[in-house]
């Protein structure tokens, strides 16, 4: 059964949201409630809603294009775009992110022959990753959506980016060989436009990878929702809380950034719905820096419990990458299948 969906603010922007929905995945409508009001921007509060078809979790109501512009300003690109994983801004942290990068480009290039290392990387932000791809001998190039990150791509790593959203970018047909997804694809409204667009976009037989949070679908947020009320009340930094879940930075502004939450089951049924071939989904779980290093002035009672969530977190990331269990962020590679004429 549909949940409905209200806002008592009734302003102007919630107008605006799109109320219609069908899954992407299975094309059901009906969807019940998993969390009331779990996001708010400009006054309007967002459901976390699961598909009662194939479970898929999504946003209630979808954020309409105009909300999602401006959701996207300079704060996004300078602070909130790396979920509370580093501290610093975003030409602070390349050399904290470099073994997090060597490590998803050596997983896609197992899967890759070597003469298909061509990567056209969507959502480049300001190049790291597609920096990191060139020193491993790869032939670059990306889009993305912010002035300020192709200005930095440019100046930081003279790496020239084309700006425009993905969706609404003419790009040429069966071209790349490559196309990369870098906690992007969850962001997408129309999830199905843009795998059509990636299916025409690559060359016969190329591939797509994207790394994907898949927390919010897995077990491990269930429980930590539960044990919120408790774990709020411990004396842990307040990054790994936000990244949690838990609790957000600003009570006022929680941007329903990602309007989709896949799990290891819908997005194969979407990938393979739509013309691919799923070659691996493995899991990839970054260490985040406020529980890795201590914060300054850290207490001991501070440090025992930073060093105990540690703990749990290392277990989790060894069980998640090694046997996919729980799944709470992935790598995800597929490769397009011609059609058979």
């Amino acid at each position: 059964m549909s949940t409905p969906i209200s806002n008592a603010a009734g302003n102007d922007s919630f107008r605006a949201l799109k109320e219609a929905w069908h899954c992407p995945v299975c094309g059901s409508e009906a969807r019940t409630t998993v969390l009331s009001s779990f996001y708010c921007f400009e006054g309007d509060h967002f459901d976390l809603s699961r598909c009662a078809g194939c479970r898929l979790i999504h946003v209630a109501p979808m954020p309409s294009d105009e909300i999602i512009q401006r959701m996207y300003g300079d704060r996004y690109f300078q602070e909130d775009f790396i979920s509370s994983r580093y501290e610093g801004s975003y030409s602070d942290i390349f050399n904290k992110r470099r073994a997090e990068f060597e490590e998803v480009l050596g997983n896609i290039e197992r899967h890759i022959p070597a003469a298909h290392r061509s990567l056209f990387e969507v959502g480049s932000a300001g190049g790291a990753f597609l920096q990191c791809a060139k020193m491993r001998g790869w032939n670059v190039s990306g889009l993305e959506i912010s002035a300020w990150g192709v200005q930095n791509a440019q100046k930081l790593y003279g790496i020239s980016l084309t700006r425009g959203n993905f969706l609404n970018t003419e790009l040429p047909e069966r071209a790349y060989p490559v196309m990369f997804f870098g906690d992007v694809f969850e962001h997408f409204v129309n999830p199905l436009t843009a795998i059509e667009k990636i299916n025409r976009s690559l060359i016969p037989g190329g591939y797509v990878a994207m790394l994907l949070p898949m927390y919010i679908s897995s077990w491990t947020f269930r429980v930590f929702i539960a044990l919120r009320p408790i774990l709020k009340k411990l004396n842990l930094p307040q990054n790994f809380k936000v990244l949690l879940k838990l609790e957000t930075k600003d009570s006022s502004f929680n941007p329903p950034y990602h309007v989709y939450e896949y799990s290891r089951k819908t997005v194969r049924r979407l990938l393979e719905n739509s013309g691919f071939k799923v070659l691996a989904i493995k899991g990839n779980l970054p260490i985040p820096e406020s529980l890795a290093h201590a914060q300054g002035g850290e207490s001991l009672t501070r440090m025992v419990l930073r060093q105990a969530a540690l703990w749990v977190y290392k277990m989790i990331k060894f069980s998640t990458e090694n046997f996919n269990f729980p799944l709470v962020r992935s790598l995800v590679i597929a490769q397009k299948i011609e059609k058979s004429k």
